[in-house]
């Protein structure tokens, strides 16, 4: 009776240890592929880089075009300014608050993230997908006036 069960245990265990084994040369895999070749490491050909530029050139023009919020006015993200998962592009956020001065936040084990150090001067509601009214604090510089919008 025990036997049975212990060979149910083994196949089991073995079924686990195949499927991790498995996730993990996935995984692995992955992440060669995601790697450049050895020797391009740092580089890029030099049509990416034109095009690189043109684009950074745009983005920075974007981005000092500031725009005067107010509360209860609708914005959304500038065109190749959003650097946070929500609200989506397109989606009306309403500003709650424009601060004088900016928070900046300071949490030394993010300096590799878009947001160290980011002036966080507008307090921003939107819907989340559960339908709640939320709010978080954005750089203004990021957004514009929702067309059509109050």
């Amino acid at each position: 009776m025990q036997e049975p069960m212990l060979v149910a245990i083994a196949v089991l265990a073995l079924a686990i240890a195949v499927t991790v084994l498995s996730f993990t040369l996935w995984e692995f895999q992955r992440s060669r592929r995601a790697r450049p070749p050895r020797g391009e490491v740092g580089k890029l050909p030099a049509t990416e880089i034109v095009a690189q530029r043109r684009r950074l050139e745009e983005l920075y023009r974007e981005y000092t075009k500031r725009h005067s919020f107010r509360p209860g006015q609708l914005v959304r993200w500038k065109t190749g300014q959003r650097n946070r998962w929500r609200p989506l592009y397109d989606q009306p956020a309403v500003v709650m608050e424009v601060l004088d001065k900016p928070i900046r936040p300071i949490d030394e084990t993010e300096v590799d993230s878009s947001a160290f150090r980011e002036p966080l001067d507008l307090m921003l509601a939107f819907i989340d997908e559960d339908g709640e009214l939320i709010a978080f604090h954005f750089d203004s510089g990021r957004f514009e006036p929702f067309p059509g919008g109050t």
